[in-house]
């Protein structure tokens, strides 16, 4: 395939003549024949034909020529027909458009511009705004034909969009690996910071000198961190463009600033070698640096829903395929703009997102009966049928999209808890686990020193007799009685032990649901208590002989009007339940493992919590309501899950009860009310007048749920994004968003350290118009780092 690429320049100083020799290199990589057809160069293309077009020297009447070249007839005739040999036309900046746009019209030619954007003109003075007014409506003009639009960044896809209504690809810019490894000559990095007179630290600028690129915002910053840091050094590389820009510049600069120019692609990487921190401050280029959701927001990990603020590297999180998979980088940001915030059927927690993030989702359709068509519709044309799942931008997501939320993780069940890897400090004798008191347990009714002292006699004569090792104890008159200690309301207290490992079955799952909803490990860490209503004595029982079967241990039972509390005078029950399942109403969780579990045992857990928090009642109507209430999010979000994995659907939700009390809602309706029911042994009694429609459906391992709302606002704060290992994705309660992750321009180096990427720039920043104090304190930040 013959292929023509366009660029008005074909220049080392270009970002954008540095993109057509990358896409030269890789057509003529594939075996394509590839002509590049520029004004000017300064370059040779490897592997590549250079055809010069010519334009006055003049660089003034270089611009207007530029602007007004459709005028140039003959030229433009003459080129257009050039294209006439070639299967496909590549344009990449006005004004080489206008030849692909003609040879497409009159040739039939397959037309294709990158768009790299065009600065906004009220950057500039009052001449180049103007002139670049007209620059960027004669290109948009100019590729409304196009065949395919190809956008360096989302950010130029947006504007594009928004300027001419044509929708374009993203691709990135790559990277070149070859050049930017990571291991560099330490000498080369010395020679430079002494050229500069680098002594300390180093804030480092490459691009070109221009209003646009915000370099008079970088100096401002400057200002700011050399009184803090005061032999800080800041090394601006790039070519000047705007002569009384440059003076401007001059002006603002102290002795601590250097101009370095034009640098050469290979002495480039040890400028960032040489230097501590790089910062982009383009008041335009609208750099992709990854980052999505709003710290609150909920990520399903491998121990439970965390906020994505709160995790760390290395930890596992599940992904869209009902994976884990290992955080690889963690980004922040500030962000100033839309966020979308989407509610979705099943879940009152919103999810708050970036306009160009993508989701999993299902583009839905309606049936007849203008509701969502999904498994189980009674219509003819049976949509659900056709779904594919897909990433969709959550700026094209509509109300009644399915987001898709995979709720069952594979993950390997095992069937046996060890106590040691609960609790710390353990004697192992045989098949039991033993656990030393402290002098607080010793401190009882029924200890053998307060029996000794009713007899005033020593715990240890006491403890002697019980064991047989003598009947016979002298007292201090010197005479010699037997004493029996039948009559009294002693017990010898049995050793503060139970079997090492546990089985987890149905009956401990329910025991566990039992804790999670009205267990409690007190903070002396002497006892384990249960609190149950003084009528529930099914309930009570149920507790007394599963804590007897599983871990041998007897309970005492104290009522004090409605309320009943069974106490466990256990130190070791207290730090393996508190252990195990969490310690406070707020922190209470499902392990890991439980999570796991086969249907069954999930079915005692769920019983076990629902006979304590849960409620099923009949309403005024005759309705059944069955619902759940916790403090503790994390355990109403893995209660959802669990209720999933048994073919349940639930809705999840918040509201606060009072001050600093928050309440999350698990609520059961629809045609999951029969079937949760008969789980429980309980009878629904539901009105059949009532139509309950549920907008969600369920497979084997995803959630489908329907969005119910989104609403467009504006936000200013910090957002985050993951890079996940392999799949590339991540999931939060409302379903799986995909990770965006970084690869050049657009989405640049700066946000990365050396290590975990190739890239030799340690650290990034980015400096927001507006924004410089805020920009100053960062920088500042991390250089002292």
């Amino acid at each position: 395939m013959k292929i023509a690429l366009l660029t008005p320049t074909f220049s080392k100083f270009s970002g954008i003549d540095r993109l057509v020799e990358q896409k030269a290199i890789e057509f003529s990589g594939k075996g394509h024949k590839v002509t590049i057809f520029s004004f000017e160069a300064d370059m040779q293309p490897k592997n590549a034909e250079l055809k010069i077009i010519g334009m006055p020297k003049n660089p003034l009447l270089q611009r207007i020529y530029r602007l007004l070249f459709f005028l140039d007839f003959a030229k433009v005739g003459k080129y257009v027909r050039e294209m006439k040999d070639y299967d496909a036309v590549i344009s990449f900046f006005y004004p080489m458009n206008i030849i692909a746009s003609k040879a497409k019209k009159k040739y039939g030619k397959r037309y294709i511009y990158y768009n790299a954007g065009v600065a906004y003109p009220r950057l500039f003075s009052t001449t180049e705004r103007i002139y670049l007014a007209l620059f960027n409506f004669f290109t948009n003009r100019s590729i409304m034909n196009a065949d395919h639009i190809y956008s360096i960044s989302e950010f130029c896809r947006r504007e594009l969009k928004k300027e001419t209504g044509r929708d374009s690809k993203v691709e990135y810019v790559k990277i070149d690996h070859d050049r930017f490894n990571g291991v560099l000559n330490r000498k080369k990095i010395i020679e430079i910071r002494k050229k500069y007179g680098i002594t300390g630290k180093a804030l480092l600028y490459v691009g070109r000198i221009s209003p646009h690129k915000g370099v008079h915002l970088l100096l401002k910053a400057f200002q700011k961190i050399n009184k803090e840091i005061p032999d800080l050094k800041l090394l601006i590389v790039g070519k000047h463009t705007f002569g009384n820009y440059s003076k401007e510049l001059k002006k603002l600069a102290n002795q601590n600033v250097i101009f370095a120019g034009y640098v050469p692609d290979e002495e480039l990487p040890y400028y960032y070698g040489a230097c501590d921190v790089y910062a982009t401050c383009s008041l335009w280029e609208g750099f992709d640096i990854p980052a999505c959701i709003t710290p609150d927001s909920k990520i399903k990990c491998n121990n439970g829903f965390i906020d994505i603020s709160k995790l760390q590297t290395d930890q596992k999180v599940a992904t869209h395929k009902a994976k884990e998979e290992t955080i690889t980088s963690i980004h922040k940001r500030a962000y100033n703009g839309d966020l979308y915030n989407i509610s979705i059927y099943g879940c009152k927690i919103p999810l708050k997102i970036t306009p160009e993030h993508r989701v999993y989702a299902i583009p839905t359709k309606k049936c007849k009966t203008n509701r969502v068509c999904k498994p189980g519709c009674s219509c003819k044309k049976m949509h659900y049928k056709d779904y594919k799942p897909s990433w969709v931008k959550t700026e094209n997501l509509k109300k009644g999209y399915a987001l898709i939320y995979p709720y069952k993780i594979n993950k390997r069940f095992s069937p046996i808890l060890k106590v040691t890897d609960f609790v710390k400090g353990l004697t192992l004798k045989k098949n039991e686990v033993f656990y030393k008191y402290s002098r607080k347990t010793d401190r009882g009714k029924d200890t053998y020193e307060t029996v000794g002292k009713s007899l005033g006699l020593s715990k240890n004569a006491i403890y002697r007799f019980l064991n047989k090792r003598n009947n016979e104890i002298s007292l201090e008159n010197q005479k010699t009685i037997r004493i029996h200690l039948e009559g009294m309301k002693f017990e010898p207290r049995r050793k503060n032990c139970f079997p090492s490992k546990i089985k987890i079955d149905e009956n401990f799952m329910r025991l566990a649901g039992y804790y999670l909803s009205e267990g409690c490990a007190t903070s002396s860490k002497t006892n384990l208590i249960f609190s149950f209503h003084s009528n529930e004595t099914e309930y009570q029982k149920d507790v007394l002989n599963l804590m007897e079967n599983i871990f041998h241990a007897k309970g005492v039972i104290y009522i004090k009007g409605n309320g009943c509390r069974i106490y466990y005078s256990s130190q070791l029950l207290n730090l393996f339940f508190s252990s195990l399942f969490g310690k406070g109403a707020k922190n209470k969780h499902i392990p890991e493992n439980l999570i796991s579990a086969p249907r069954g045992h999930l079915i005692g857990l769920i019983k076990g919590l629902w006979r304590g928090d849960g409620t099923i009642h009949a309403d005024k109507k005759g309705n059944t309501i069955i619902s759940y209430s916790t403090s503790s999010q994390i355990l109403a979000e893995q209660l959802r899950d669990s209720l999933l994995r048994i073919g349940i659907i639930s809705n999840i939700s918040f509201q606060t009860r009072r001050e600093r009390f928050n309440e999350f809602k698990i609520e059961i309706s629809g045609k999951f009310k029969m079937p949760f029911c008969r789980l429980m042994g309980t009878k629904c009694s539901e009105n059949k007048k009532r139509r309950s429609h549920n907008h969600y459906w369920i497979d084997d391992k995803y959630l489908y749920s329907i969005i119910r709302k989104i609403k467009k606002e504006h936000y200013q704060g910090t957002v985050h994004n993951l890079e996940v290992n392999k799949e590339k994705s991540y999931v939060t309660i409302q379903g799986a968003v995909h990770n965006c992750e970084a690869q050049a321009v657009g989405k640049p180096a700066i946000a990365f350290d050396i290590g975990s990427h190739k890239e030799v720039v340690k650290r990034g920043i980015l400096i927001e118009e507006g924004n410089i104090e805020k920009f100053a304190e960062e920088a500042a930040r991390l250089l002292r780092e």
